[in-house]
């Protein structure tokens, strides 16, 4: 089974899609009518155990678009095609997905086909979000704006 995610560089916050191509081990062909179920992400855990840390290790950390059901999942739609581009085989896909904060994640996969079931585990590393450079800028522009106020003001007083 291979995982991809687009963006590539997960960071904070930032909607992603995931995309999981199962393939039969013995034979390497495409496995198509599976059910391939993706549990809750939990963080991993961090070498340095303080009090912070410690409590947030497993803590479920992803944001679904689409609804869990009983088993604490969310199943992986299986995918043709991406809008105009054609996909492989035995390709599954869960759109929207987000995580809450940055660090190592773990990702486990369940795939359930006429070969069997087998659960799969994917470490997934979350980056934090960049500066919001619009609003940084907006702050900067209001500032600016109230500074040259406040000396025409001044102006007008002397």
């Amino acid at each position: 089974m291979i995982m991809q995610t687009n963006p590539e560089t997960l960071m904070v916050n930032q909607a992603a899609t995931f995309t999981v191509m199962v393939k039969d081990k013995a034979t390497g062909k495409p496995v198509t009518g599976a059910k391939v179920m993706m549990s809750p992400a939990t963080m991993g855990s961090s070498g340095n155990i303080n009090s912070s840390s410690a409590n947030n290790n497993n803590m479920a950390g992803m944001d679904m678009s689409s609804s869990m059901d009983k088993q604490g999942g969310t199943t992986m739609q299986e995918q043709s095609s991406m809008g105009s581009m054609a996909m492989d085989l035995g390709s599954y896909m869960m759109e929207g997905m987000t995580f809450n904060q940055p660090g190592q994640w773990n990702q486990a996969i369940t795939i359930t086909s006429s070969l069997g079931e087998s659960t799969i585990n994917f470490p997934i590393t979350v980056g934090k979000s960049g500066p919001n450079f619009v609003l940084i800028g907006s702050v900067a522009g209001v500032v600016v704006i109230a500074g040259i106020l406040a000396a025409i003001l001044k102006k007008k007083r002397n």
